[in-house]
């Protein structure tokens, strides 16, 4: 057997190490469905939620190695002939894994012990089941469907949307990946969604190089990328209950179109998009932003405001220019709910310590 993305040799894969087997087991209890669950006593993802089940040995079939685990973690016997294969996936945050997908419904009577690597087991009433690691979300659905012919109700909202913005320069950037590599640390899954990295993303730097396009094809260009981005790796990454860190969002959109007259049509554009759960407005000076675009080299026609005619003067232009989206950031967060203000005129591992703090403390809410 080989593996789609890797090309490895599954001999190969059990010899590192690097096949496990997991199982969605089922049962019905008080006229309920529940899945029995387990919270990881070592790392990766230690005390957190996820199907029990470990390593492939050298002998084992992957529906063996996943009765077997089963067994050792939670004291539960369910043969291996009675497992149903729900699939497999190869793309497990930091863990380097191979992970093989069974479920199948509990019918027997012997009582749950946490033992092995397990630190606690408990069975959840399928609608209320913790946030679960790696794609368990996922899996989960098809496994309910599969075996017990049920579909897994979700309230709105899913996953966890956060939202960085402010002006170019005030350091973005570095603190989304801070931010994303501790979380995923903690074996979190996490998508990251980049201002203008969509598809059509190379007709708006088509359109950027001429210098007298129209305001509202402007904010057409930003509301095409963002709705694009949306659609394509925004809400599917939410709807496997993943973390997904924007690099501006709706809000960069609204200031730029307001300074340019454009938003009054483009509104409704952004009606229908889900509101982040957490924004950090990274709050920066206009001269410090500025400075540090200056060092990169990359300030455009557009990144300096010389479209609003506020200066024949580069330098003038983007410094009026910042400051008008300083004051429009202010103006849009006033009435904002789930805003955090980051000050950023301090160290930036600071600055990581403050952001890790909040998203931490909402996780811990849910």
């Amino acid at each position: 057997m080989i593996f789609k993305q890797a090309k490895i040799k599954y001999e190969t894969l059990i010899k590192d190490r690097k096949l496990v087997s997991s199982i969605a087991l089922f049962r019905k209890h008080n006229n309920k469905t529940q899945v029995l669950l387990e919270r990881r006593g070592s790392k990766p993802g230690q005390h957190k939620w996820a199907f029990p089940g470990g390593h492939i040995e050298s002998h084992e079939e992957p529906n063996q190695a996943a009765s077997r685990e089963l067994k050792e973690e939670t004291n539960l016997t369910v043969k291996p002939q009675d497992l149903v294969y729900i699939g497999h996936h190869d793309n497990e945050p930091d863990r380097d894994k191979f992970n093989y997908i069974y479920a199948a419904e509990y019918k027997g009577k012997e009582k749950t012990k946490a033992m092995s690597d397990a630190e606690y087991i408990e069975w959840f009433d399928i609608d209320k089941i913790p946030p679960l690691l790696w794609e368990n979300n996922k899996y989960l659905r098809k496994a309910l469907k599969t075996v017990m012919n049920e579909d897994l109700q979700h309230s709105d909202k899913r996953g966890l949307l956060i939202a960085f913005e402010g002006l170019d320069g005030a350091g973005k950037s570095t603190q989304i990946d801070a931010l994303a590599n501790k979380l995923k640390d903690d074996a979190e899954s996490v998508t990251i969604s980049r201002w203008n990295t969509g598809e059509s993303s190379k007709l708006i730097k088509k359109f950027k190089n001429k210098i007298n396009m129209n305001p509202k094809i402007f904010s057409l260009c930003h509301a095409l990328d963002l709705i694009e981005r949306y659609e394509d790796v925004i809400e599917p990454a939410l709807d496997q209950d993943e973390i997904v860190i924007c690099d501006r969002y709706i809000y960069t959109s609204m200031v730029r179109d307001e300074l340019r007259n454009a938003n009054i049509e483009l509104n409704n554009i952004y009606e229908n998009l889900r509101k982040p759960d957490i924004i950090f407005y990274l709050k920066c000076s206009t001269r410090l932003s500025i400075e540090r675009i200056k060092n990169r080299g990359d300030i455009s026609y557009y990144a300096a405001g010389m479209d609003l005619n506020l200066s024949h003067d580069q330098d003038e232009s983007i410094e009026k220019y910042f400051k008008l989206m300083n004051d429009k950031y202010e103006k849009v967060f006033q009435n904002e709910p789930n805003v955090h203000i980051i000050k950023t005129n301090r160290e930036p591992k600071l600055i990581e310590k403050d952001i890790l703090k909040i998203t931490q403390e909402y996780l811990n809410k849910f």
